[in-house]
């Protein structure tokens, strides 16, 4: 028996008359249809990224991330996968993940801030994972990077119009350019993996693939 090609296989979506079954094949199907809508749009932002950030890392600068809500989690995985390691092993890098903690004694807005101009430097780099409507601990952040000469790489997410706007030509937006909140975190992950990948390359100059 002839088996199908990889190649062949994904021109084949498979059938059920399982509704529950339909319902996440079909959510799988929309979830690559998103991604691919963005793609030709975020390649050259994510490349600039990786290459601003390896600048810094070039510079005796170090990458400071954030992220709220969703975007903490996300940010987590950028921070481990710059710093530490993503295809191979080698020597770490400065990536410091900033806390987002609520203190009762700080307006929100400064939350993120005040560690920026604590611990931010001009060759210094800011990573901002955003789950979208402009979190006031991230705006801080970005206008606390502005004033130490910082600039930000700004994961946007729906309704963050109003943060990006405040972006200047030193700073890079990579925009899901989705209003669906799920699709926007899976294509801020993958634009995150793809980071890591290309940072490594830059620096290193290996990869497993």
């Amino acid at each position: 028996m002839t088996m199908p090609s990889s190649g062949s296989a994904t021109r084949f979506a498979p059938t059920t008359s399982d509704p529950m079954e339909e319902r996440v094949i079909a959510s799988i199907h929309r979830s690559i249809q998103a991604k691919m809508a963005v793609g030709e749009l975020l390649a050259p932002r994510i490349a600039l990224a990786a290459e601003r950030i390896a600048t810094t890392f070039l510079r005796n600068g170090k990458l400071l991330v954030c992220g709220v809500g969703v975007g903490r989690y996300l940010a987590g995985s950028l921070r481990h996968g710059v710093a530490r390691g993503f295809h191979f092993a080698r020597p770490a890098l400065p990536v410091i993940l900033l806390d987002d903690y609520v203190d009762p004694s700080i307006p929100e807005g400064d939350l993120v801030g005040l560690q920026v101009r604590a611990l931010g430097q001009p060759d210094d780099c800011l990573a901002l994972v955003s789950p979208g409507s402009a979190p006031a601990s991230l705006a801080g952040a970005l206008r606390a990077a502005r004033g130490r000469n910082i600039p930000c790489i700004l994961f946007s997410g729906p309704g963050d119009d109003r943060m990006a706007a405040e972006l200047d030509d030193a700073d890079i937006e990579l925009s899901p350019a989705t209003d669906n909140q799920g699709h926007a975190q899976e294509i801020h992950l993958t634009a995150i993996f793809c980071l890591c990948e290309l940072i490594e390359h830059h620096l290193f100059g290996g990869s497993a693939t």
